[in-house]
């Protein structure tokens, strides 16, 4: 996953790259894949975070949940569900209201609770 292949034999985590070789890499409690993202979701200390490729953070483990809802865009759960956008330089998030959706086709639903309605929002929000 990710391009790393992590392990775990007698409770202690080693990462090596696709040759076998060993890696230097930050260790987390859990990883998750996010088939077929090219985005991992990792655990450490009971909050989620975001790890690419190269196993570099790009969200720190902060969040109480996460979901990969495609390659750049994440829902978090911090006092409840939003998207965030990981090329966005300025990290724009949007609301996603309860549970997030997957974005298929560039799109993904959303519900307004104020307003008890669905819709669809693009990657632009």
């Amino acid at each position: 996953m990710c391009g790393v292949i992590h392990t775990i034999k007698g409770g202690v985590r080693q990462c090596f790259d696709k040759k076998g070789n060993p890696l230097n890499v930050k260790t987390y409690d859990e990883y998750h894949t996010g088939r077929p993202y090219k985005i991992t979701k990792v655990k450490k200390d009971g909050k989620y975070g975001v790890i690419g490729d190269a196993h570099e953070e790009i969200l720190p483990c902060v969040y109480d949940d996460l979901e990969i809802c495609d390659d750049d865009i994440v829902a978090v759960f911090d006092k409840g569900w939003r998207y965030i956008n990981l090329n966005d330089e300025s990290n724009s998030y949007y609301f996603a209201g309860g549970f997030p959706y997957k974005f298929s086709d560039g799109l993904a639903q959303v519900y307004s609770g104020e307003e008890g309605k669905y819709g669809y929002i693009n990657k632009e929000w």
